[in-house]
């Protein structure tokens, strides 16, 4: 799962559960408290202990059995040009050793005991282990005001998640809570950042057609995840922003 995938898959999580809460993103409450409250466990906790007790089970599977036989598959042969493709394999290996902290080398040894395999994945942290996956990104908001806000967020985060996170007042940010249905997270990046942020998506380019004071070098935050290539990174807040919530107020 790519980071822009849990991005979201969170941020949608998050827009039901606040409903269910009865809270929106002005109520500045977090995601894991909200989480806390309502006694539910993060989807992607789910869906995380799902792929590594498939793992488990590739793993004790006996000689002969096709799931076994691909996942062991070390297939010879020219690839084509561009960048290699990633495994399943190598993606849930590089997701057990952030989250349990078991090298790859010992993957199969420690996977092939069902008890074990079994307890570990009960007791799977809700977060990533901190020195993993969480070595942290440094951010600059420029406010409409003009004030510089620096804060620092989790490489995977979303900068609407940092925005909620760190409790930031910046006005209409995020009004339909990142579900791609408003452009109230529109930001605006300086050239070389701009260009290390990836494919802007039809979904994200049709909001940004709604935004006001609309630039070559805007996105919206919260389609931009960070890591660790942008620390540093800093995203102004436009003057304006187009929020529903802010007219029905009045």
């Amino acid at each position: 799962m790519t980071e822009r995938t849990r991005s979201r898959v969170q941020a949608a999580e998050m827009s039901f559960l606040r409903r269910v809460a009865g809270l929106s993103l002005r109520d500045r409450v977090r995601s894991s408290a909200i989480q806390e409250e309502l006694g539910v466990e993060s989807l992607l906790l789910r869906v995380e202990r799902s792929q590594m007790g498939w793992l488990g089970h590739l793993v004790r599977m006996p000689p002969g059995r096709l799931p076994g036989e691909v996942f062991r598959a070390c297939p010879s042969g020219r690839r084509p040009p561009g960048r290699p493709r990633t495994r399943w394999r190598d993606y849930v290996s590089r997701l057990v050793w952030e989250r349990l902290g078991i090298p790859p080398d010992e993957l199969e040894e420690v996977a092939g005991e069902r008890e074990v395999w079994a307890s570990l994945l009960r007791l799977l942290p809700r977060d990533p282990t901190p020195d993993k996956r969480s070595d942290k990104v440094t951010v600059h908001f420029i406010n409409r005001d003009g004030d510089k806000i620096t804060v620092k967020g989790s490489p995977g985060e979303s900068l609407l998640d940092v925005v909620i996170n760190e409790d930031l007042d910046i006005d209409g940010f995020g009004a339909c809570e990142g579900t791609l249905a408003c452009s109230t997270c529109h930001l605006i990046f300086e050239d070389d950042v701009f260009k290390k942020l990836g494919r802007i998506t039809d979904e994200e380019m049709d909001m940004l057609d709604l935004a006001y004071g609309l630039t070559d070098t805007s996105r919206l935050g919260c389609q931009v995840c960070l890591s660790k290539s942008l620390d540093g990174l800093v995203a102004k807040v436009p003057e304006s922003v187009a929020d529903a919530r802010q007219s029905q107020d009045g």
